[in-house]
């Protein structure tokens, strides 16, 4: 029996009724969901009518296209509805959901449904290594539209916070507590799902240890910030070190690559300065992406970067105008040091352009090896990261095209990267090099992202859950301060703007 088939079944108990959710449904729900204090601990709010028929609409889809199991809870001795939930990101291969599965109660509800909760027990206070401070609150956005352009729209969590490292990190852990508790219940992270080697946290913590004192020596603010996510979150502190270090710990060689991210920047006196690129990441992470706009007090600039099961950075760009991507490379030599994800973090906190950005770059010992694309209104320029050498590349054409082997002379030699993801990184590097030199100076958002849909730029679902699969797609645009995001595979997602 496969999964939708099984999903389409009746549960119950002594206390509550969980129906599939269905048209019938509809009102019923909507006498729940409008109830505001519902949404208290969400990233997104259904806050009238509009935005419950696109929460109730999609919801529906997700459930007839077998994406989403959704329920309706009742009460069984009423009858009367008292929320929903959903289980998520089916892995009908491994007889699993990958996601966590969401709860909506009212006030009134019966307690026995707290009791289908699906996450972890609430924070646990004896954890927490800092006395309670002023926190500032992550924003809630509106439920996007499903569709928009005849495309889905992915649920994309928004935390936008004011305050001291700490407190930036405390409303992140805060925001999206939930989501992140039930992710690192999944197998550790979802690590265990991508290795035949068996791992425990215990067994972990040694290489947590010894990345925390580097980063903690290297950027201490980021390791506030950290401390900070763990108790807005309710977990300790190795724990949200854990999810700053997923990649690293693994090593590069403890998972199989088919691609890992292709980008490109464009500068110059004619053209429109941007930055693109694909995500290319394994375990169903789309499932699991943030966007985060963070302002440190004092600080000259705000932050706005795309995040992952609670990285503080992957990609992003400032409010002076330097965006930041970056590509997979392989050299063999990863060790404990500043990850490049915290990295990039620390760049778009502390540098106003890419001058500034690479002479901090040049002062810092990243933990593994990376490429970063560097933009800002004036230069456009691709750093590989090699062992503990560094060597910028800028191009005479203004276009700064990367994917996932070395370019750079002095590096070449040193590529650990295998036979098979060198024809696949060479392929995508041709591809997205003839796409960028048919768009004009001023290309829109939208036909960068048609570059970036195309294949083998785009890699679409393929039903491993060990292999990278395009998870999200970035136009940044530093004159204009915006980011452009299309969640999941670009040619089934609709395009967010962020201003920054």
């Amino acid at each position: 029996m496969s999964w939708s088939e099984k999903v389409a079944t009746t549960l119950e108990n002594e206390h509550v009724l969980l129906t599939p959710i269905s048209e019938d449904d509809r009102e019923g729900v909507r006498a729940v969901a409008l109830d505001p204090e519902i949404w208290r601990y969400f990233t997104v709010v259904v806050g009238d009518d509009a935005d419950f028929e696109t929460f109730f609409d999609s919801n529906l889809a997700e459930h007839a296209a077998g994406r989403r199991a959704v329920y309706v809870i009742r009460d069984r001795q009423s009858g009367r509805i008292a929320g929903s939930m959903s289980l998520l990101s089916f892995a009908e291969k491994d007889r699993r959901p990958q996601g966590a599965a969401q709860h909506r109660r009212h006030r009134g509800g019966h307690p026995a449904l707290l009791q289908l909760h699906a996450g972890r027990p609430p924070p646990r206070r004896g954890l927490l290594q800092h006395p309670a401070r002023r926190v500032a609150a992550g924003a809630r956005r509106p439920l996007p539209r499903p569709e928009e352009g005849g495309h889905p729209r992915m649920s994309v969590a928004y935390v936008k916070a004011v305050g001291t490292p700490f407190e930036l990190g405390h409303a992140h852990g805060t925001a999206l507590a939930g989501p992140l508790r039930a992710f690192l219940d999944d197998g550790l992270a979802r690590l265990a799902h991508l290795t035949d080697t068996p791992l425990t946290f215990t067994g972990l913590l040694p290489s947590i240890s010894a990345y925390r004192a580097a980063i903690t020596a290297a950027v201490p603010d980021l390791a506030e910030e950290v401390a900070g996510l763990a108790a807005g979150a309710g977990i300790s502190e190795d724990e949200a070190w854990l999810l700053q270090l997923r990649r690293e710990v693994m090593g590069y060689t403890g998972v199989p690559t088919a691609g890992d991210c292709t980008s490109y920047a464009r500068t110059g006196p004619a053209a429109r300065p941007v930055l693109a690129q694909t995500v290319d990441l394994n375990a169903d992470i789309d499932s699991h992406i943030a966007v985060l706009s963070l302002a440190r007090a004092g600080a000259p600039r705000r932050v706005t970067v795309l995040s992952f099961a609670g990285l503080l950075g992957y990609l992003g760009m400032n409010s002076d105008g330097l965006a930041i991507g970056l590509n997979l490379v392989t050299d063999g030599q990863w060790r404990p040091g500043v990850t490049p994800y915290l990295a990039i973090r620390h760049l778009l906190d502390g540098a106003g352009s890419v001058d500034e950005a690479l002479e901090m770059l040049a002062g810092l010992t990243l933990s593994s090896s990376r490429n970063l694309v560097l933009c800002d209104r004036r230069r456009a320029v691709y750093a590989e990261v090699c062992g503990t050498e560094l060597r910028v590349t800028e191009p005479a054409a203004r276009e700064a095209v990367h994917t996932n082997h070395y370019l750079h002379e002095d590096f070449t030699p040193l590529d650990r990267q295998s036979a098979p993801d060198r024809v696949n990184s060479d392929e995508r590097l041709e591809a997205v090099a003839k796409g960028l030199a048919g768009l004009g100076p001023q290309a829109a958002p939208e036909e960068h992202f048609a570059v970036l849909s195309r294949p083998p730029v785009c890699i679409a679902a393929h039903g491993d859950f060990r292999l990278e699969r395009t998870v999200a797609s970035v136009v940044m645009l530093p004159g204009a301060g915006e980011l452009h995001l299309r969640a999941g595979d670009p040619n089934h997602s609709a395009t967010e703007v962020f201003a920054v």
